[in-house]
């Protein structure tokens, strides 16, 4: 098969046009410069002298394909073509199963199962779908989690449109609907927006504001190093301030506590991404893992992409320890210099 990383202009329907923006420079009581440039070794460069310009903007679409296919990861194939669209697709067709559809409309692609990837790039590509075609009858094929049930449901997905994701398998669609593909770790801002704009209804401005610190107590990885202590260090040094502990909790009380945020505070990883339904001035302090030749910047972009103001407190990290060790007088100097 033809190995195509777009599709044919007759399949697509243009609706919202984005465009470049300038995101803010990442700030740090300390020097990050050295960081900044082994991001821009290992990862697509940033020009972080000169408006961290992001260009990788898209006119958003769908596309309807007809006797279309998924497959493993996401990928998206017919007889003719696989299509790779972009570092989120692959490019296998294996699969040991099938399942037949009439029309469906997909938001799998690779890394989906993870809370970042699923809520900042599979989510919004949902949500441009819905808001774009106004379809809501249709089954919605997508990597099944309990959280990504939540999330479905609250926008009135019923149970019986969603189709669990299996690695595998070829879903057969007779009317294949594909929303505009979101490049790995790079959501764009209006696809970021949409999330906040659709949960913005369940946010009480009556409700005090509070400080959140995020706990990653039982993760595979980034756990950070005597986590209560710090966050009794906080509540000491600032008792001004309502501190609360994020570790997991049903969705709409995820959402309803992100709205009351005057400041979120935690290791880089999944849960900072419940950054998009904070307020407008919520400030961010990302505790950034910084390997041997290895930063994530994800968390950065989709922070100063809805324009939160955002500090960076980096810190060494080497697999394949899970612990990650902080000064915690560099975080409570943060929280006072912001």
């Amino acid at each position: 098969m033809n190995i195509k990383n777009k599709f044919n202009e007759e399949v697509l329907t243009y609706y919202n046009k984005q465009s470049s923006y300038l995101r803010e420079k990442p700030k740090s009581i300390e020097p990050i410069d050295e960081y900044l440039e082994l991001q821009n070794q290992c990862k697509r460069p940033v020009d972080w002298d000169n408006g961290c310009n992001f260009n990788m903007d898209q006119h958003e679409y769908v596309a309807t394909l007809n006797n279309a296919s998924v497959g493993t990861e996401g990928a998206i194939f017919d007889d003719e073509n696989v299509y790779v669209l972009n570092n989120s697709y692959p490019s296998s067709t294996n699969t040991n199963g099938l399942q037949l559809y009439d029309e469906m409309v997909t938001i799998v692609q690779k890394w989906g199962y993870g809370y970042y990837h699923w809520l900042g790039e599979c989510f919004p590509r949902l949500l441009q779908f819905l808001e774009d075609t106004g379809k809501r009858n249709v089954y919605v094929l997508t990597w099944d989690t309990p959280f990504v049930r939540q999330y479905l449901n609250m926008i009135g997905i019923k149970d019986s449109q969603i189709v669990p994701f299996k690695n595998g398998i070829q879903y057969k669609v007779k009317k294949l609907y594909v929303p505009t593909p979101i490049y790995c770790g790079n959501p764009h801002k209006d696809m970021l927006n949409r999330l906040n704009k659709w949960f913005n209804q369940f946010y009480k401005p009556e409700m005090s504001k509070v400080n959140i610190l995020i706990s990653r107590e039982g993760q595979a990885k980034r756990q950070l190093k005597d986590f209560n202590l710090l966050f009794d260090r906080l509540k000491n040094e600032f008792p001004e301030n309502e501190w609360i502990i994020f570790d997991s909790m049903p969705i709409m009380e995820t959402i309803e506590l992100f709205s009351r945020a005057n400041m979120v505070v935690g290791v880089n990883g999944a849960g900072l991404t419940n950054v998009v339904f904070t307020p407008s001035d919520c400030k961010i302090i990302d505790i950034c893992p910084v390997g041997d030749c290895t930063i994530n910047m994800c968390d950065w972009h989709m922070i100063s992409s809805i324009e939160r103001p955002y500090r960076m407190v980096p810190v060494k990290f080497g697999n394949p320890s899970p612990v990650v060790s902080v000064d915690f007088d560099k975080i409570v100097k943060t929280v006072k210099d912001f």
